[in-house]
Parts: C-alpha cells; structure tokens; sequence
C-alpha cells in the first residue's frame, strides 16, 4: 500500500510499504479515505520534535476519515462497514487528569502520525475507542474536517463566551479559520480577524469578521482604534508567533482574556505588568477530549453548513509534497488542504 513516512527533519518519503497486519485486541483496521493536514503535519516533517514510541519511520497524518474493514478482539463498536473519524490523541485512562475528564493532558498522552504510525496511508490501525461513527448525512469530503474542528470546539469551551463579547482572532489560516467559522455561526457579530494574508483576510471578511491587516500597522493599535480603545473581550491567539502572542495579549480590554491556541517554537516576550495590574486572563488550551470534543464536532459537521463556508482544496497523494505541506510551510495554503487515497476522487 501506499504510505508517507517520516524519516527524519525534511526526509519525507512516499512508498509502496507491507499493509498493516490483523489488527490487535481494542484496535480497528481502517481503510483510509482522506487526510486533512495541518501545520503541525508541517514543522513536524521540517523539524521532528517529539519522541517517537516504536524505532524506524513514522506513518504521517493524524486528521482521518476512514471505513472499519477489520476488528480486534474485544471491540464491540465501531462495527465492520462503518465509517469512523479517529482522534488524534491517546490516554490511558487512569491517571488524574484522565479521571477528571481532561483526557486531552493525560500523563502518557501521545500522538498518533507524530510519535506513532498515523493514517495518510491505505489502510491504518487505530485504537477503537478513539474512534467515533460518521453520521450517515455526513460524507468523508466533510467529516475529514472532524478532528481538526473538535480542537477548535474544545478551544472555544475554554473560553467560557456569553455571546455578547467583541473577540479578535489572530491568525485565521488552519484552527484559527474554524474557530471562525464556529463563532460566526453561533451569532457573534463582533469578531475582528487579525492576519498577514489578503487571501485569507478576505474570506474572513466573507463570514462577517471585521479585517486587520497586520502587516499595515500595528493590530493593536487598529483593535484599539476599532474598539474605541477600549480593546477586546477575548482575544483568541492561533498563530502561536512571538509578534502575535503580545499583540493579542496587548488587545485585550481590562478583565479580558486571551486564550492561546497556537504554540510558539520558542520563548515569547509578554508585558505581564500591564497584565497583571489590568487583571487580564490569560488561559491555554491543548487539542481536544475525543470521548466529547468529536462527536460534537462531527454532530455539528452533519446539521450545518459550516463546511461549505470553509475554503477546502482536496489534492491527489503524489502531491502531499509541493502542493500539500511545502505550501503549510510557505504559509501560501488559502485554506485547508485534504489529501485523498483515492486518486480518481482528486482535483488537480
């Protein structure tokens, strides 16, 4: 079968490779249909970071749509035929986090197609309790989205909204378009979209944010003219850059609060002086909790339209490279970009 292997910084290979054997007790055969990527799939091929769990290449690819063709012992659901979308995080279980619920910051938490084989392959192994049924309204051209819209669900809980808010993201490429789409669709009028790219800054316009270039003049500045200096509720940070995280930071009004989505390469600056004496809040969140975050995310792919106001591109496996994470890298992708394991279903 065909697979992309990651074999170490910038060494991604796409090969012919053994399909997966019978899977083991608690795991489901999948025959993949199609792979988002995101910018994690990106740095981690230019810049491996995280431990891999078993020696030799790893299997890229951790946004899955996927038909069980196979079950381990044990496993009771998802049943054979049924289409799934699996997380992209393991959890044990049983340590203090998981009991609380908060599976997404669990102890031996690891990700699959970063530390472990993922799916932009024909055919994969997942845990079955990591796997959650597609509705039957909803085709893999909309539930490839699932994964990465549960982050950006799991990231708006974090916020704690009342509907009222005036919120500024920074950075609507990747997570930050969905959480767009998400608060847009919710009703929140209010939404100012803070990015580098034209492209990008229009299709958020499309979905009634308010535009700040950033590369025109300082964002803060314009949030606090646009805001009659008073500044932003909640600024939702998903570019993760040591400019934007003081920006954000910087926007947000007395009490505010900015919510960090995007994890910076490195040591960021903030003014933690004007924070602190303005009580602003300052919170973090981490992927998602699969048990919760994706069948909310996939429930809501299958009763709205929200993917049809997502700029998606859907390209063939032979062009992961140049058309597919090089442009992630480049930062040059318009919106998401879905890579199909079915060559006649691609747009070239």
């Amino acid at each position: 079968m065909k697979a992309a292997l990651v074999y170490g910084a910038n060494d991604l290979r796409l090969q012919e490779v053994a399909k997966p054997g019978p899977p083991k007790a608690g795991e489901v055969l999948l025959h993949v249909s199609l792979v988002g990527l995101c910018g994690t799939d990106a740095q981690h091929v230019a810049h491996p970071s995280r431990p891999p769990r078993r020696p030799g290449p790893i299997i890229l690819g951790h946004e899955i749509v996927g038909q069980v063709v196979a079950v381990g012992e044990g496993v009771t659901a998802p049943r054979l035929g049924e289409r799934v979308v699996p997380g992209a995080g393991w959890w044990c279980g049983h340590c203090d986090a998981c009991l609380s619920g908060r599976t997404n910051i669990c102890d031996e938490y690891f990700l699959y197609g970063i530390q472990d084989h993922g799916g932009l392959a024909e055919y994969a192994c997942f845990p079955a309790k990591m796997c959650v049924v597609v509705p039957s309204t909803c085709p893999d051209e909309v539930a490839v989205l699932g994964q990465p819209l549960a982050i950006a669900l799991h990231a708006i809980s974090r916020a704690a909204l009342t509907g009222n808010e005036t919120i500024a993201i920074f950075g609507v490429g990747g997570i930050g378009s969905l959480i767009l789409a998400v608060l847009a669709g919710r009703g929140h009028h209010r939404i100012l979209a803070v990015d580098l790219e034209d492209s990008k800054l229009a299709w958020a316009e499309h979905c009634g944010a308010l535009a700040v270039h950033a590369r025109q003049r300082s964002a803060h500045d314009m949030i606090e003219m646009m805001t009659g200096g008073q500044g932003v509720a909640l600024a939702i940070d998903a570019a993760g850059t040591a400019t934007s995280i003081p920006q954000a930071l910087a926007s947000v009004r007395k009490g505010g609060t900015l919510l960090l989505v995007g994890i910076p390469k490195g040591p960021v600056l903030l003014p933690l002086g004007s924070a602190i004496v303005s009580e602003k809040n300052i919170i973090t969140t981490n992927g998602h909790c699969c048990q919760h975050d994706l069948p909310a995310a996939l429930a809501l792919l299958a009763s709205s339209d929200l993917a049809s106001r997502l700029v998606v591109e859907t390209i063939p496996f032979t062009a992961l490279k140049e058309r597919g994470l090089g442009r992630l890298l480049s930062q040059q992708a318009a919106g998401k970009i879905i890579v199909s394991l079915q060559e006649e279903r691609s747009s070239e």
